[in-house]
Protein backbone atom coordinates (compact mmCIF):
# COMPACT_ATOMS: atom_id res chain seq x y z
CA UNK A 1 0.00 0.00 0.00
CA UNK A 2 1.46 3.31 -1.06
CA UNK A 3 1.93 5.95 1.63
CA UNK A 4 1.92 9.70 1.07
CA UNK A 5 3.56 12.40 3.15
CA UNK A 6 1.72 13.89 6.13
CA UNK A 7 -0.37 16.67 4.59
CA UNK A 8 -4.01 17.38 3.83
CA UNK A 9 -3.70 15.73 0.44
CA UNK A 10 -1.66 12.89 1.93
CA UNK A 11 -4.08 12.15 4.78
CA UNK A 12 -7.05 12.01 2.39
CA UNK A 13 -5.19 9.75 -0.03
CA UNK A 14 -3.94 7.50 2.79
CA UNK A 15 -7.50 7.03 4.06
CA UNK A 16 -8.74 6.09 0.61
CA UNK A 17 -5.86 3.63 0.11
CA UNK A 18 -6.37 2.03 3.54
CA UNK A 19 -10.08 1.58 2.94
CA UNK A 20 -9.41 0.00 -0.45
CA UNK A 21 -6.91 -2.50 1.01
CA UNK A 22 -9.27 -3.38 3.86
CA UNK A 23 -12.14 -4.18 1.54
CA UNK A 24 -9.92 -6.16 -0.84
CA UNK A 25 -8.14 -8.24 1.83
CA UNK A 26 -11.00 -8.69 4.29
CA UNK A 27 -13.59 -9.49 1.66
CA UNK A 28 -16.35 -7.48 3.32
CA UNK A 29 -17.41 -4.29 4.92
CA UNK A 30 -15.14 -3.14 7.78
CA UNK A 31 -16.44 -3.61 11.31
CA UNK A 32 -17.94 -0.81 13.37
CA UNK A 33 -14.88 -0.84 15.59
CA UNK A 34 -12.71 0.39 12.74
CA UNK A 35 -11.86 4.04 13.17
CA UNK A 36 -11.70 4.69 9.42
CA UNK A 37 -15.00 5.28 7.63
CA UNK A 38 -15.62 3.18 4.57
CA UNK A 39 -15.57 5.07 1.26
CA UNK A 40 -16.43 3.26 -1.99
CA UNK A 41 -13.53 3.34 -4.43
CA UNK A 42 -14.15 0.49 -6.86
CA UNK A 43 -15.86 1.25 -10.15
CA UNK A 44 -19.59 0.68 -9.92
CA UNK A 45 -19.46 0.28 -6.13
CA UNK A 46 -22.23 2.04 -4.20
CA UNK A 47 -22.56 3.48 -0.71
CA UNK A 48 -24.46 1.65 2.00
CA UNK A 49 -27.28 4.22 1.85
CA UNK A 50 -27.87 3.60 -1.88
CA UNK A 51 -25.89 6.55 -3.21
CA UNK A 52 -24.52 7.04 -6.68
CA UNK A 53 -21.75 4.89 -8.04
CA UNK A 54 -18.17 6.09 -7.98
CA UNK A 55 -17.07 7.24 -11.47
CA UNK A 56 -14.07 5.85 -13.30
CA UNK A 57 -11.84 8.66 -12.08
CA UNK A 58 -9.49 8.82 -9.13
CA UNK A 59 -10.12 11.15 -6.22
CA UNK A 60 -8.82 14.63 -7.05
CA UNK A 61 -8.62 17.40 -4.47
CA UNK A 62 -9.86 20.79 -5.61
CA UNK A 63 -6.30 22.13 -5.61
CA UNK A 64 -5.43 19.91 -8.62
CA UNK A 65 -8.07 21.43 -10.86
CA UNK A 66 -11.52 20.34 -11.97
CA UNK A 67 -11.98 17.25 -14.14
CA UNK A 68 -13.37 17.45 -17.61
CA UNK A 69 -17.18 17.40 -17.66
CA UNK A 70 -17.71 16.84 -21.36
CA UNK A 71 -19.21 13.41 -20.72
CA UNK A 72 -20.57 11.59 -17.73
CA UNK A 73 -19.17 8.28 -16.48
CA UNK A 74 -22.15 7.52 -14.22
CA UNK A 75 -25.32 6.13 -15.83
CA UNK A 76 -28.15 8.65 -15.48
CA UNK A 77 -25.82 11.37 -14.17
CA UNK A 78 -25.56 14.38 -16.51
CA UNK A 79 -22.25 16.08 -17.08
CA UNK A 80 -21.66 19.26 -15.13
CA UNK A 81 -21.68 20.02 -11.42
CA UNK A 82 -23.12 16.57 -10.59
CA UNK A 83 -20.16 14.87 -12.30
CA UNK A 84 -17.74 17.18 -10.50
CA UNK A 85 -19.35 16.37 -7.16
CA UNK A 86 -18.98 12.65 -7.75
CA UNK A 87 -15.40 13.05 -9.00
CA UNK A 88 -14.40 14.99 -5.89
CA UNK A 89 -15.93 12.36 -3.61
CA UNK A 90 -18.82 14.60 -2.49
CA UNK A 91 -22.21 12.93 -1.96
CA UNK A 92 -24.71 13.10 -4.81
CA UNK A 93 -28.43 13.06 -4.07
CA UNK A 94 -29.87 9.96 -5.62
CA UNK A 95 -33.06 7.98 -6.05
CA UNK A 96 -32.47 4.26 -5.83
CA UNK A 97 -28.97 4.57 -7.25
CA UNK A 98 -29.97 7.01 -10.03
CA UNK A 99 -28.92 10.63 -9.64
CA UNK A 100 -31.65 13.28 -9.52
CA UNK A 101 -31.76 16.07 -12.05
CA UNK A 102 -32.23 19.68 -10.98
CA UNK A 103 -35.85 19.72 -12.20
CA UNK A 104 -36.68 16.66 -10.13
CA UNK A 105 -35.06 18.12 -7.04
CA UNK A 106 -36.98 21.37 -7.48
CA UNK A 107 -40.22 19.45 -7.89
CA UNK A 108 -39.59 17.41 -4.76
CA UNK A 109 -38.61 20.52 -2.82
CA UNK A 110 -41.81 22.24 -3.98
CA UNK A 111 -43.92 19.26 -2.88
CA UNK A 112 -42.25 19.19 0.53
CA UNK A 113 -42.84 22.89 1.07
CA UNK A 114 -46.43 22.66 -0.11
CA UNK A 115 -47.12 19.78 2.26
CA UNK A 116 -45.50 21.75 5.08
CA UNK A 117 -47.68 24.79 4.34
CA UNK A 118 -50.80 22.64 4.27
CA UNK A 119 -49.84 21.05 7.58
CA UNK A 120 -49.36 24.46 9.19
CA UNK A 121 -52.68 25.59 7.74
CA UNK A 122 -54.47 22.57 9.21
CA UNK A 123 -52.83 23.23 12.57
CA UNK A 124 -54.05 26.83 12.48
CA UNK A 125 -57.61 25.71 11.71
CA UNK A 126 -57.52 23.20 14.55
CA UNK A 127 -56.10 25.81 16.91
CA UNK A 128 -58.92 28.23 16.02
CA UNK A 129 -61.52 25.51 16.53
CA UNK A 130 -63.27 25.88 13.18
CA UNK A 131 -66.86 26.93 12.62
CA UNK A 132 -68.07 24.85 15.58
CA UNK A 133 -66.09 27.04 17.97
CA UNK A 134 -66.83 30.28 16.11
CA UNK A 135 -70.62 29.86 16.17
CA UNK A 136 -70.93 28.18 19.55
CA UNK A 137 -73.29 29.66 22.11
CA UNK A 138 -70.42 31.03 24.22
CA UNK A 139 -68.76 32.76 21.25
CA UNK A 140 -72.03 34.35 20.17
CA UNK A 141 -72.74 35.67 23.67
CA UNK A 142 -69.24 37.13 23.96
CA UNK A 143 -69.57 38.71 20.52
CA UNK A 144 -72.87 40.34 21.46
CA UNK A 145 -71.18 42.09 24.39
CA UNK A 146 -68.54 43.50 22.06
CA UNK A 147 -71.08 44.59 19.45
CA UNK A 148 -73.24 46.58 21.88
CA UNK A 149 -70.40 48.92 22.88
CA UNK A 150 -71.20 52.45 21.84
CA UNK A 151 -74.63 51.58 20.42
CA UNK A 152 -76.45 50.27 23.51
CA UNK A 153 -78.84 53.23 23.30
CA UNK A 154 -80.37 51.93 20.05
CA UNK A 155 -83.74 50.24 20.21
CA UNK A 156 -82.87 47.11 18.20
CA UNK A 157 -79.70 46.57 20.26
CA UNK A 158 -81.64 46.83 23.52
CA UNK A 159 -84.25 44.38 22.22
CA UNK A 160 -81.55 41.83 21.41
CA UNK A 161 -79.63 42.25 24.66
CA UNK A 162 -82.71 41.94 26.88
CA UNK A 163 -82.98 38.29 25.74
CA UNK A 164 -79.31 37.83 24.93
CA UNK A 165 -78.91 34.12 25.67
CA UNK A 166 -82.18 33.20 23.99
CA UNK A 167 -81.32 35.21 20.85
CA UNK A 168 -77.85 33.67 20.65
CA UNK A 169 -79.29 30.18 21.16
CA UNK A 170 -81.63 30.78 18.22
CA UNK A 171 -78.72 31.89 16.02
CA UNK A 172 -76.75 28.81 17.04
CA UNK A 173 -79.68 26.51 16.29
CA UNK A 174 -80.27 28.18 12.90
CA UNK A 175 -76.65 27.58 11.96
CA UNK A 176 -76.81 23.92 13.02
CA UNK A 177 -79.95 23.35 10.96
CA UNK A 178 -78.63 25.26 7.94
CA UNK A 179 -81.52 27.75 8.07
CA UNK A 180 -79.42 30.85 8.80
CA UNK A 181 -79.47 33.62 6.20
CA UNK A 182 -78.30 37.24 6.57
CA UNK A 183 -80.98 39.89 6.91
CA UNK A 184 -81.54 42.89 4.68
CA UNK A 185 -79.11 45.74 5.29
CA UNK A 186 -80.17 49.36 5.66
CA UNK A 187 -78.35 51.58 3.16
CA UNK A 188 -77.66 55.29 3.55
CA UNK A 189 -75.01 57.79 2.50
CA UNK A 190 -72.69 59.95 4.58
CA UNK A 191 -70.56 62.89 3.53
CA UNK A 192 -67.11 63.18 5.10
CA UNK A 193 -64.62 65.86 4.04
CA UNK A 194 -66.34 66.25 0.70
CA UNK A 195 -66.54 62.49 0.02
CA UNK A 196 -69.89 60.74 -0.26
CA UNK A 197 -69.84 57.16 0.97
CA UNK A 198 -72.55 54.51 0.80
CA UNK A 199 -72.97 52.63 4.08
CA UNK A 200 -74.69 49.26 4.49
CA UNK A 201 -75.80 48.73 8.09
CA UNK A 202 -76.55 45.05 8.71
CA UNK A 203 -79.02 43.96 11.43
CA UNK A 204 -77.60 43.60 14.91
CA UNK A 205 -77.99 39.81 14.97
CA UNK A 206 -75.86 39.58 11.80
CA UNK A 207 -73.27 41.83 13.40
CA UNK A 208 -73.06 39.38 16.29
CA UNK A 209 -72.56 36.42 13.93
CA UNK A 210 -69.91 38.28 11.92
CA UNK A 211 -68.08 39.34 15.06
CA UNK A 212 -67.96 35.80 16.41
CA UNK A 213 -66.90 34.44 13.03
CA UNK A 214 -64.15 37.00 12.41
CA UNK A 215 -62.66 37.11 15.89
CA UNK A 216 -62.52 33.34 16.32
CA UNK A 217 -61.64 31.91 12.90
CA UNK A 218 -61.57 34.25 9.91
CA UNK A 219 -59.15 36.96 11.09
CA UNK A 220 -56.61 34.51 12.62
CA UNK A 221 -56.49 32.53 9.35
CA UNK A 222 -56.37 35.59 7.11
CA UNK A 223 -53.71 37.25 9.25
CA UNK A 224 -51.30 34.37 8.57
CA UNK A 225 -51.35 35.22 4.86
CA UNK A 226 -50.69 38.97 5.22
CA UNK A 227 -47.36 40.76 5.23
CA UNK A 228 -46.20 42.31 8.48
CA UNK A 229 -46.53 45.88 7.15
CA UNK A 230 -50.27 45.53 6.46
CA UNK A 231 -51.68 47.44 9.43
CA UNK A 232 -55.42 48.01 8.89
CA UNK A 233 -58.26 46.37 10.85
CA UNK A 234 -55.97 44.06 12.83
CA UNK A 235 -55.67 43.77 16.59
CA UNK A 236 -52.41 45.24 17.85
CA UNK A 237 -51.95 47.38 14.75
CA UNK A 238 -53.70 50.42 13.29
CA UNK A 239 -52.72 53.90 12.16
CA UNK A 240 -50.08 54.30 14.88
CA UNK A 241 -48.44 51.04 13.82
CA UNK A 242 -48.37 52.05 10.13
CA UNK A 243 -46.97 55.50 10.92
CA UNK A 244 -44.25 54.01 13.12
CA UNK A 245 -43.34 51.52 10.39
CA UNK A 246 -43.03 54.30 7.82
CA UNK A 247 -40.75 56.24 10.14
CA UNK A 248 -38.59 53.16 10.66
CA UNK A 249 -38.43 52.49 6.91
CA UNK A 250 -37.27 56.06 6.32
CA UNK A 251 -34.51 55.70 8.90
CA UNK A 252 -33.36 52.38 7.42
CA UNK A 253 -33.39 53.91 3.94
CA UNK A 254 -31.10 56.69 5.10
CA UNK A 255 -28.69 54.27 6.82
CA UNK A 256 -28.40 52.11 3.71
CA UNK A 257 -28.57 54.62 0.87
CA UNK A 258 -28.43 58.09 2.36
CA UNK A 259 -30.73 60.93 1.29
CA UNK A 260 -31.08 59.63 -2.28
CA UNK A 261 -33.90 57.99 -4.18
CA UNK A 262 -37.55 58.63 -3.53
CA UNK A 263 -40.85 57.30 -2.28
CA UNK A 264 -43.86 56.20 -4.30
CA UNK A 265 -47.23 57.05 -2.74
CA UNK A 266 -50.41 55.37 -3.98
CA UNK A 267 -54.09 55.30 -3.19
CA UNK A 268 -56.84 53.02 -4.52
CA UNK A 269 -59.87 54.79 -5.95
CA UNK A 270 -63.29 53.51 -4.80
CA UNK A 271 -61.55 50.52 -3.28
CA UNK A 272 -64.52 48.65 -1.78
CA UNK A 273 -66.64 49.10 -4.90
CA UNK A 274 -63.90 47.83 -7.22
CA UNK A 275 -63.34 44.51 -5.39
CA UNK A 276 -64.41 41.51 -7.48
CA UNK A 277 -66.21 39.18 -5.08
CA UNK A 278 -65.69 36.13 -7.34
CA UNK A 279 -61.92 36.67 -7.33
CA UNK A 280 -61.95 37.33 -3.60
CA UNK A 281 -63.77 34.07 -2.87
CA UNK A 282 -61.40 32.13 -5.14
CA UNK A 283 -58.39 33.69 -3.41
CA UNK A 284 -59.77 32.80 0.03
CA UNK A 285 -60.36 29.21 -1.09
CA UNK A 286 -56.74 28.87 -2.13
CA UNK A 287 -55.16 30.72 0.77
CA UNK A 288 -57.28 29.56 3.72
CA UNK A 289 -57.89 25.97 2.68
CA UNK A 290 -61.15 25.80 4.65
CA UNK A 291 -64.10 25.57 2.20
CA UNK A 292 -66.90 25.50 4.84
CA UNK A 293 -65.65 28.79 6.29
CA UNK A 294 -65.36 30.44 2.86
CA UNK A 295 -68.88 29.30 1.88
CA UNK A 296 -70.30 30.80 5.07
CA UNK A 297 -68.41 34.08 4.69
CA UNK A 298 -69.60 34.27 1.09
CA UNK A 299 -73.15 34.79 2.38
CA UNK A 300 -72.11 38.19 3.73
CA UNK A 301 -69.73 39.14 0.91
CA UNK A 302 -72.42 38.79 -1.77
CA UNK A 303 -74.91 41.05 -0.03
CA UNK A 304 -74.04 43.95 -2.36
CA UNK A 305 -74.73 44.22 -6.06
CA UNK A 306 -71.20 45.45 -6.72
CA UNK A 307 -68.07 45.12 -4.62
CA UNK A 308 -68.14 45.03 -0.84
CA UNK A 309 -70.36 47.08 1.43
CA UNK A 310 -69.04 49.48 4.03
CA UNK A 311 -70.28 48.83 7.52
CA UNK A 312 -69.64 45.16 8.32
CA UNK A 313 -66.63 43.28 9.62
CA UNK A 314 -66.41 40.60 6.94
CA UNK A 315 -66.08 43.31 4.27
CA UNK A 316 -63.23 44.91 6.19
CA UNK A 317 -61.43 41.58 6.48
CA UNK A 318 -61.97 40.81 2.81
CA UNK A 319 -60.69 44.26 1.82
CA UNK A 320 -57.38 43.91 3.66
CA UNK A 321 -56.93 40.42 2.17
CA UNK A 322 -57.81 41.19 -1.46
CA UNK A 323 -54.58 43.05 -2.47
CA UNK A 324 -52.42 40.70 -0.37
CA UNK A 325 -51.05 39.12 -3.54
CA UNK A 326 -49.73 42.51 -4.63
CA UNK A 327 -48.11 43.00 -1.22
CA UNK A 328 -46.25 39.69 -1.51
CA UNK A 329 -45.30 40.49 -5.09
CA UNK A 330 -43.71 43.78 -3.96
CA UNK A 331 -41.91 42.22 -1.00
CA UNK A 332 -40.77 38.97 -2.59
CA UNK A 333 -40.37 39.69 -6.30
CA UNK A 334 -39.14 43.30 -6.19
CA UNK A 335 -37.48 42.87 -2.77
CA UNK A 336 -38.76 46.23 -1.55
CA UNK A 337 -38.21 46.34 2.18
CA UNK A 338 -39.56 49.86 2.64
CA UNK A 339 -43.13 49.03 1.62
CA UNK A 340 -46.31 49.30 3.65
CA UNK A 341 -50.05 49.48 3.12
CA UNK A 342 -52.93 50.66 5.27
CA UNK A 343 -56.13 49.48 3.56
CA UNK A 344 -56.13 51.54 0.32
CA UNK A 345 -53.16 53.82 1.11
CA UNK A 346 -49.55 52.73 0.74
CA UNK A 347 -45.96 53.65 -0.03
CA UNK A 348 -42.76 52.12 -1.44
CA UNK A 349 -39.20 53.40 -0.90
CA UNK A 350 -36.52 53.12 -3.60
CA UNK A 351 -32.87 54.15 -3.79
CA UNK A 352 -32.90 54.33 -7.60
CA UNK A 353 -35.31 56.69 -9.33
CA UNK A 354 -35.37 54.73 -12.61
CA UNK A 355 -36.16 51.53 -10.75
CA UNK A 356 -39.05 53.29 -9.03
CA UNK A 357 -40.45 54.35 -12.41
CA UNK A 358 -40.32 50.76 -13.68
CA UNK A 359 -41.96 49.58 -10.47
CA UNK A 360 -44.74 52.16 -10.83
CA UNK A 361 -45.64 50.81 -14.28
CA UNK A 362 -45.57 47.18 -13.11
CA UNK A 363 -47.56 48.06 -9.98
CA UNK A 364 -50.37 49.60 -12.00
CA UNK A 365 -50.54 46.46 -14.16
CA UNK A 366 -50.83 44.27 -11.07
CA UNK A 367 -53.66 46.44 -9.74
CA UNK A 368 -55.44 46.39 -13.11
CA UNK A 369 -55.30 42.58 -13.11
CA UNK A 370 -57.35 42.59 -9.87
CA UNK A 371 -59.69 45.31 -11.12
CA UNK A 372 -58.37 47.91 -8.66
CA UNK A 373 -58.20 51.48 -9.96
CA UNK A 374 -55.29 53.63 -8.79
CA UNK A 375 -56.14 57.24 -8.00
CA UNK A 376 -54.02 59.23 -10.49
CA UNK A 377 -54.09 62.35 -8.32
CA UNK A 378 -52.57 60.58 -5.33
CA UNK A 379 -50.28 58.24 -7.26
CA UNK A 380 -47.03 60.21 -7.28
CA UNK A 381 -43.29 59.95 -6.75
CA UNK A 382 -41.50 62.39 -4.46
CA UNK A 383 -37.78 62.70 -3.58
CA UNK A 384 -36.68 61.07 -0.35
CA UNK A 385 -36.01 64.45 1.32
CA UNK A 386 -39.24 66.13 0.15
CA UNK A 387 -42.20 66.47 2.56
CA UNK A 388 -45.22 64.25 1.96
CA UNK A 389 -48.46 63.30 3.75
CA UNK A 390 -49.41 59.75 4.72
CA UNK A 391 -52.49 58.98 6.85
CA UNK A 392 -53.04 62.69 7.62
CA UNK A 393 -49.49 62.99 8.97
CA UNK A 394 -46.73 65.07 7.40
CA UNK A 395 -43.35 63.33 7.06
CA UNK A 396 -39.97 64.67 5.95
CA UNK A 397 -36.50 63.10 5.94
CA UNK A 398 -33.77 65.74 6.22
CA UNK A 399 -30.19 65.59 4.95
CA UNK A 400 -28.89 64.40 8.33
CA UNK A 401 -31.24 61.42 8.54
CA UNK A 402 -33.77 62.79 11.00
CA UNK A 403 -37.42 62.05 10.34
CA UNK A 404 -39.78 64.96 11.04
CA UNK A 405 -43.36 63.96 11.76
CA UNK A 406 -46.19 66.40 12.41
CA UNK A 407 -49.93 66.61 12.11
CA UNK A 408 -50.86 68.26 8.83
CA UNK A 409 -52.31 71.77 8.97
CA UNK A 410 -55.61 70.64 7.49
CA UNK A 411 -56.18 68.42 10.54
CA UNK A 412 -55.83 71.37 12.90
CA UNK A 413 -58.28 73.47 10.87
CA UNK A 414 -60.78 70.61 10.78
CA UNK A 415 -60.63 70.18 14.58
CA UNK A 416 -61.20 73.90 15.11
CA UNK A 417 -64.31 73.77 12.92
CA UNK A 418 -65.52 70.75 14.90
CA UNK A 419 -65.11 72.57 18.22
CA UNK A 420 -67.10 75.54 16.95
CA UNK A 421 -69.82 73.15 15.80
CA UNK A 422 -69.84 71.51 19.24
CA UNK A 423 -70.35 74.94 20.83
CA UNK A 424 -73.47 75.57 18.80
CA UNK A 425 -74.78 72.05 19.52
CA UNK A 426 -74.33 72.65 23.26
CA UNK A 427 -76.38 75.84 22.96
CA UNK A 428 -79.15 73.81 21.29
CA UNK A 429 -79.04 71.19 24.03
CA UNK A 430 -78.08 68.36 21.69
CA UNK A 431 -74.82 67.45 23.48
CA UNK A 432 -73.16 68.32 26.80
CA UNK A 433 -69.80 69.86 27.66
CA UNK A 434 -68.58 66.40 28.63
CA UNK A 435 -69.33 64.99 25.17
CA UNK A 436 -67.39 67.79 23.50
CA UNK A 437 -64.46 67.44 25.93
CA UNK A 438 -64.23 63.67 25.43
CA UNK A 439 -64.23 64.05 21.68
CA UNK A 440 -61.50 66.68 21.91
CA UNK A 441 -59.43 64.54 24.34
CA UNK A 442 -59.56 61.63 21.89
CA UNK A 443 -58.30 63.79 19.03
CA UNK A 444 -55.72 65.47 21.28
CA UNK A 445 -54.06 62.13 21.93
CA UNK A 446 -53.15 61.83 18.25
CA UNK A 447 -50.90 64.89 18.55
CA UNK A 448 -48.54 62.97 20.86
CA UNK A 449 -47.36 60.81 17.94
CA UNK A 450 -45.58 63.68 16.17
CA UNK A 451 -42.99 66.36 16.73
CA UNK A 452 -43.86 69.54 18.67
CA UNK A 453 -46.61 67.63 20.46
CA UNK A 454 -46.44 69.81 23.57
CA UNK A 455 -46.61 73.05 21.61
CA UNK A 456 -49.58 71.95 19.51
CA UNK A 457 -51.46 70.54 22.49
CA UNK A 458 -51.03 73.79 24.43
CA UNK A 459 -52.09 75.78 21.39
CA UNK A 460 -55.26 73.72 20.90
CA UNK A 461 -55.99 73.76 24.66
CA UNK A 462 -56.02 77.55 24.53
CA UNK A 463 -58.36 77.45 21.54
CA UNK A 464 -60.72 75.09 23.41
CA UNK A 465 -60.78 77.52 26.34
CA UNK A 466 -61.44 80.44 23.99
CA UNK A 467 -64.44 78.65 22.44
CA UNK A 468 -66.05 77.14 25.54
CA UNK A 469 -64.75 79.39 28.29
CA UNK A 470 -63.79 76.36 30.42
CA UNK A 471 -60.62 74.19 30.38
CA UNK A 472 -61.25 70.90 28.66
CA UNK A 473 -60.12 68.83 31.65
CA UNK A 474 -62.84 70.34 33.84
CA UNK A 475 -65.47 69.41 31.23
CA UNK A 476 -64.66 65.71 31.30
CA UNK A 477 -66.70 65.17 34.47
CA UNK A 478 -69.75 66.88 32.94
CA UNK A 479 -72.59 64.67 31.75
Amino acid sequence: MAWFPDSVHGRLSNRLAANTDERTEGGGIPSAAADKPWVPTAVGERCLHGGAAVPERPFMPSCQGRPDTAGSSVPGLPAGPYENAAAFGRPVRSRGGMALRSEERRERRYRRRRMSREARRRDAILAAGGLDAALSLRSLVDASHHCQRGVAWKRNVQGFCLNRVLQCARLHQMWLSGAYAPGEAKRFTVSERGKTRSISAVPFRDRVVQRALCDTVLVPLVRRTLIYDNGASLKGKGTSFSLDRLERHLREHYRRHGAVGGILLFDFSKFFESIDVNKLVAMMDGALGYPPLVRFVELFLRSEERGLGLGNQTSQTGAIFYPSGIDHWVKETWRVRGYGRYMDDGYALFADWDEMKRFAIAFQKQCAALGIAVNPRKFRMVPATAPFVFLKTRFQLDERGRVHRRVCAEGLKREKRRLRKFRSMIGEGRISYGDAARSYASWRGTLARGDAAGFLQCKMDRYFYAVFGVPWRECLACQ
